[in-house]
């Protein structure tokens, strides 16, 4: 069960190698963008082995100990050391796809001019700069195991979790994704999973907005009508039951069954709605 990955970029290329190592023995021709990509694994590969070592080390000594602490700097020589070789590459190669990606792994660097201190700046600006270093109109992105992650992190991490906040963001990001179909399609289609999935308390409100925005308006264009009318029919039936929104009057018979209360009728500052069934395997 192994696997290795490589680069499908120019119309014509090869790639030999053997089942000792795939990545070390690699031998390619007539792909540069592959050459870049098994270097950098080349590199990486031969960095991880030296990091565990001395992450191995480091698990055995004190934390104030010179030794734990010279580990410490050693490891981040390790990162920043990484971080120059993606550097070099973009330099060198600025039309590659390699490039790309190795932009799209960046983190958001704080400008020198920033006080790192004000905890709240630094936080809204790595916020309004978090999506910066993506070509968001370049759909190879998504074959990656980059822009997921990333997409999951910001809504689920970053962005507060409250509806209105995520829908919000959802729409600025779709904007600047909207002049690639590939890229409209993936990120619409992830957030209004990932909004209806969501286990956090009112988050149905961000799902509702999605079907309201993008599928009602027909733009959802890689749905059949058959899909298109489940999702529309999910959100309809939740649209009058979402937070904040008055809920469709109950009229019910207390446990006498001879008793009817009407929930619009209640006089109360609070009224609380419990639900439960004999049957239920939960309520029991």
């Amino acid at each position: 069960m192994q696997w290795f990955e490589f680069v499908v970029a120019e119309p014509e290329f090869t790639i030999e190698t053997d089942t000792i190592n795939f990545v070390q023995n690699a031998q390619i021709k007539g792909s540069l963008e592959n050459d870049l990509w098994f270097n950098y694994l080349r590199f990486v590969s031969s960095m991880q082995g030296e990091v565990q070592k001395l992450r191995a080390e480091q698990e055995a000594l004190e934390p104030e100990s010179p030794r734990y602490k010279a580990i410490t700097k050693e490891l981040e020589e390790k990162t920043k050391g990484l971080k120059e070789y993606r550097a070099k590459v973009r330099s060198e190669y600025p039309n590659t796809f390699m490039t790309t990606l190795f932009n799209a792994m960046e983190d958001v660097e704080l400008p020198e001019n920033l006080d790192t201190a004000d905890r709240k700046a630094a936080y809204w600006y790595m916020r309004n700069h978090f999506f910066d270093p993506f070509d968001l109109q370049d759909m190879r992105l998504l074959r990656t195991p980059i822009f997921e992650p990333k997409l999951v992190t910001y809504f689920e991490k970053v962005v507060p979790q409250q509806p209105d906040s995520v829908l919000a963001e959802a729409h600025k990001l779709i904007k600047k994704v909207e002049g690639d179909e590939e890229m409209f399609k993936f990120v619409v289609h992830k957030l209004t999973s990932m909004f209806e999935r969501s286990q956090v308390m009112c988050m149905d409100k961000a799902f509702v907005g999605m079907v309201e925005a993008y599928y009602k308006t027909g733009k959802a264009t890689w749905l059949n009508d058959s899909t298109l009318a489940k999702v529309v029919e999910r959100s309809d039936k939740l649209a009058p039951l979402l937070c904040g929104e008055k809920i469709p009057n109950i009229i019910l018979p207390d446990t006498s069954m001879k008793v009817w209360h009407n929930l619009y009728a209640q006089n109360a500052d609070y009224t609380v709605l419990y639900f439960w069934d004999a049957t239920c395997g939960h309520c029991k």
